[in-house]
């Protein structure tokens, strides 16, 4: 006996068929599930049922997870409007990168994000990396791609090349330079990443909490010491700063200028006794300035750090409070938001803002 399930509207038919050579019988049996139920039993609306079947970048990762784990429970397929053919032509979509290694595209979640999305609606994600010399990749120029998505800072990239990418529906996912501004934008919340920070070291006592950075050309760290300063000062907490001078940290080892913004802190009267770090990567150096002070990190001073990246935390002894920047769901609604905006090429821009949450060790 064979089962066949299809859909028809909302309601949900199974038809058993006997396969043997002569069919004695036909049963239809009516299944009376319908995205009310869904919507019911999983606490939304009904709109919310119809954006999660179709995708849509505007449901968050919590309630889109629990619609579809209910309507798998009362056998419900959610099935997505299959794209059209006039506007998936290649159904190729591209991620323009340049400046990461292919380990760190690996390790940070948002690609697995994007390539749960982009199989589930059968799209092929190209990655493509943007040479140096700013010129195009054939596939731009080629035409064989539907969209693309870019994490890249396009500063170097010629007028010429800007105004091509300017062609594709697009998804850009850093803040790059001033001439990219154009399709739809899905990003970090670095306001509040640093709001959260000054949050959690006030909840936990935190008197005269600091800000350090070796960094200081790296343009999220730039927003996150800016939007720490401004929730500081709201508060009307003096904010003590340290960070490397631009120029020397062109030309200087990171492990250096640790020890270098450590001694600074340390050789105040009265010392920070919380820190908020904007990168997790700077903390193996800093937690090893710090002990050669003889300040002992989460003892001696309360440590608040972004990205909750494993490989850089494991090498820090206790291990300090993070800041999660959910990049898988940042990779999702991007993919998300870049179907609809292919499907959607006349809307107006829109931008997102994944908002980040805190990870206690």
């Amino acid at each position: 006996m064979a089962r066949t399930v299809f859909q028809v509207g909302i309601t949900r038919y199974t038809k058993q068929i006997n396969t043997d050579d002569h069919i004695d019988s036909t049963e239809f049996t009516l299944t009376n599930v319908n995205i009310k139920n869904i919507a019911e039993q999983a606490g939304v609306s009904l709109a919310t049922v119809s954006r999660v079947i179709n995708n849509s970048a505007r449901v968050s990762e919590e309630k889109a997870k629990r619609v579809r784990k209910v309507a798998s429970g009362l056998g419900y397929r959610l099935s997505p409007k299959p794209p059209t053919k006039a506007c998936f032509r290649t159904r190729n979509v591209a991620l323009v990168y340049a400046g990461w290694s292919m380990m760190e595209l690996n390790e940070w979640g948002f690609m697995d994000g994007l390539e749960a999305v982009f199989t589930e609606n059968d799209l092929r994600l190209m990655l493509v990396r943007m040479p140096d010399d700013g010129s195009l990749p054939s596939v731009f120029s080629q035409n064989d791609c539907d969209g693309i998505l870019i994490l890249a800072d396009l500063k170097n990239v010629p007028d010429s090349a800007i105004k091509s990418l300017e062609a594709f529906p697009c998804i850009q996912m850093i803040h790059g330079n001033a001439r990219q501004q154009f399709g739809d934008e899905v990003f970090c919340d670095n306001h509040s990443v640093a709001k959260l920070a000054f949050e959690h070291l006030q909840r936990i006592g935190v008197k005269r909490p600091a800000y350090i950075n070796v960094e200081p050309g790296h343009d999220a760290c730039i927003e996150r010491q800016m939007f720490f300063q401004y929730c500081m000062q709201k508060a009307g907490i003096p904010c003590a700063t340290f960070t490397a001078d631009p120029q020397t940290a062109l030309v200087t080892p990171s492990h250096v200028l640790a020890q270098q913004l450590v001694g600074e802190l340390a050789a105040m009267k009265q010392r920070p006794d919380g820190l908020f770090v904007p990168v997790d990567y700077q903390l193996p150096d800093l937690y090893t300035a710090l002990k050669a002070q003889g300040i002992e990190p989460m003892k001696d001073i309360q440590i608040v750090s972004c990205d909750n990246c494993e490989r850089h935390l494991i090498k820090t002894d206790p291990r300090p409070v993070t800041i999660d920047l959910r990049l898988h769901d940042l990779g999702r609604y991007a993919a998300r938001q870049l179907i609809w905006r292919i499907e959607h090429p006349q809307s107006a821009p829109v931008r997102l803002f994944i908002k980040p949450e805190v990870i206690f060790p």
